[in-house]
């Protein structure tokens, strides 16, 4: 059984990373899909409480645009929309 799963889930994931990755190349810049929130931001004696550090630890972004030499992040992306859940093949 093939574990694995689409990192893009829907038309609109797969729509905006297109776009953000023909942007990216002319831009130099680099787009991550789905990092965890911990992954992009030091939370790590940040003064979060329990509960918020919890979901940072397991909570992502979409996609973050990134500088292409420091890997440093420059904004993330979250996409929602109506049909959110839907299959990126429909």
């Amino acid at each position: 059984m093939d574990r694995r799963k689409p990192l893009l889930v829907n038309i609109g994931e797969a729509a905006t990373d297109s776009v953000l990755r023909d942007v990216a190349d002319k831009l130099g810049v680099r787009v991550f899909v789905k990092p965890r929130v911990a992954d992009v931001l030091r939370i790590d004696r940040s003064g979060l409480g329990d509960e918020e550090f919890s979901y940072a630890m397991k909570a992502h972004y979409d996609f973050v645009v990134a500088d292409g030499e420091t890997g440093l992040p420059h904004f993330a992306v979250e996409f929602d929309w109506p049909y959110h859940d839907e299959d990126a093949g429909a």
